[in-house]
């Protein structure tokens, strides 16, 4: 398990995960772009499991700053 805390106002151009792993959101609004063009908001309380591991990944781009928890499958 790590903790993470992070600015506002970065954006992660595509990359794919380093491993599977939940990510629970605890403060702060990030946006997870997919491949696809898919967009979706995480608010405090969300859990993103991230298992891209392969192929174009996604877009990360933080909106508010705030704080996670990674926890590796």
């Amino acid at each position: 398990m790590q903790f993470r805390e992070f600015k506002g106002g970065l954006e992660f151009d595509y990359h794919v995960a380093p491993n599977a792993q939940y990510i629970i959101y605890l403060e702060g609004e990030v946006e997870v772009q997919t491949s696809s063009g898919e967009k979706r908001v995480f608010l405090p309380g969300d859990i993103l499991l991230a298992n891209d591991l392969s192929g174009r990944g996604h877009i990360t781009r933080t909106l508010k700053p705030g704080k996670s928890i990674i926890v590796k499958v």
